[in-house]
């Protein structure tokens, strides 16, 4: 069984301000961090309007970051409350919206989960991703904090905010294991229909998957709206004119998606997933390591205003070791396990 632990808690939170370091404790295998934020919100003498997801669009970025700068995971909130849900079978994350009527004076909270377990995955590949921070140097989880523009329309502040982080640890594994890494291309503000290429990373990463946001309406991106008016089809293209799709229907994705993820009816607009384990194995991740590029190409229709695109390539840095048993595709008589 997994323990949790309050191992953060801070209430200098600045508006606006990028680039805030808190350090993460050391010494444990964490499975996962759970983030909970609380304030105050108060809306002006004029009446306002909640933006998209709000109050998530708080948050700019939220970054894992490991010693010797490099990022684990880094994403806005908007990207970690979609992924939350899709990880837990459409349960949606904890929130309090406030109240946007004319000098309203309300409490505002939302919860978000940085997991490093992979929930979603088949056993015993649900906990072969952890963190063991006996390994690192240095943890840190880094903000970049939005403002109260981006919860509603209208606003005048937000105050007496605190931030508290929960780890979630495990108290039986530890070594070096899999982690899955997320990061963020974006967001691009198309200028015409027809395709729109993206450079993903290749030569190595093994994509779990590419998950896209379509928002428009406003100049802001992340407090535009989702939109699925925006993407006529995509493709995923590799050297030598390899498709892995070829021209797939926007629709026909998210559909899909809403199968396996099992969101029929809680879909949220202008979201789809390109997604490389849709039976929760390692089997079918897309490896690149033979692989000199990789071209995500979006066919955009007669776009809406103030159209954005935001992309989230999110892969797998494997450990592998001897062991007997299923072996994931593109491995040699190997399989992914958990260190004990």
């Amino acid at each position: 069984m997994n323990l949790e632990r309050q191992v953060l808690q801070f209430t200098n939170i600045t508006p606006g301000q990028s680039g805030d370091i808190r350090a993460l404790p050391l010494g444990i295998t964490a499975v996962g961090y759970k983030l909970n934020w609380t304030g105050t919100y108060t809306q002006s003498a004029t009446a306002g309007a909640l933006n998209a997801d709000s109050p998530f669009g708080f948050f700019a970025n939220i970054t894992l970051q490991l010693g010797g700068g490099f990022n684990l995971k880094s994403a806005d909130g908007r990207f970690w409350k979609f992924y939350n849900q899709i990880q837990r079978k459409g349960v949606p994350n904890n929130f309090v919206a406030p109240a946007v009527t004319s000098n309203a004076v309300t409490p505002i909270s939302a919860q978000l989960f940085m997991d490093l377990a992979q929930p979603e995955m088949v056993p015993p590949l649900d906990q072969a991703f952890v963190l063991d921070t006996r390994l690192l140097s240095a943890l840190n989880l880094v903000f970049n904090w939005g403002t109260a523009a981006d919860i509603a329309t209208n606003s005048t502040s937000i105050t007496l905010m605190t931030m508290t982080v929960v780890s979630l640890e495990s108290p039986t594994l530890a070594g070096p294991a899999s982690r899955q890494q997320v990061s963020v291309q974006g967001p691009t503000a198309p200028t015409a229909a027809g395709n729109l290429d993206f450079i993903i990373t290749s030569q190595g990463p093994a994509y779990r998957g590419i998950a896209i946001s379509f928002r428009s309406g406003n100049t802001a991106p992340n407090d535009a709206a989702g939109d699925d008016t925006i993407c006529n089809n995509i493709s995923l293209i590799a050297d030598n004119a390899v498709r892995y799709l070829d021209q797939e229907p926007y629709g026909q994705i998210q559909q899909e998606n809403k199968a396996v993820f099992l969101m029929q009816s809680s879909w949220p607009a202008g979201w789809v997933v390109l997604d490389f384990a849709k039976d929760k194995t390692l089997a079918h991740l897309l490896y690149t390591q033979t692989r000199k590029q990789l071209i995500l190409r979006l066919n955009l229709n007669s776009l809406p205003s103030n159209p954005w695109i935001v992309v989230y390539p999110i892969n797998d840095i494997l450990v592998i070791r001897r062991a007997v048993g299923t072996k994931p595709a593109g491995v040699r008589s190997r399989v992914l396990t958990p260190r004990r």
